[in-house]
């Protein structure tokens, strides 16, 4: 929670991005409104299709695998429509 905590926003609010293993890994650590109390607007699933909010900064909490970086990279391939405004990327354990 204090990774999330620590993303401050020019709006305040921001979007929280986890793949698989990482919403487990939060879900037992905190609860969904202890999160939403930080400025999250909504956490969203890395893995599932995900409605672009080029205004909004997103907090990428991941596991360090391939297919994880992949979709990242991807959410930022075309500079003209990027998912979010920007990235801050999180790691759930160290390579």
């Amino acid at each position: 929670l204090n990774l999330i905590k620590e993303v401050q926003t020019q709006s305040g609010w921001k979007v929280v991005v986890v793949d698989a293993l990482s919403v487990r890994v939060i879900s037992a650590a905190c609860r969904m409104s202890d999160i939403m109390d930080e400025g999250v607007t909504m956490v969203d699933t890395l893995e599932k299709r995900r409605q672009p909010m080029p205004t909004m900064e997103a907090v990428y909490i991941i596991s360090p695998t391939q297919a994880s970086i992949d979709k990242v990279k991807a959410d930022f391939e075309d500079p003209e429509k990027p998912m979010y405004a920007a990235a801050h990327i999180y790691l759930t354990y160290e390579l």
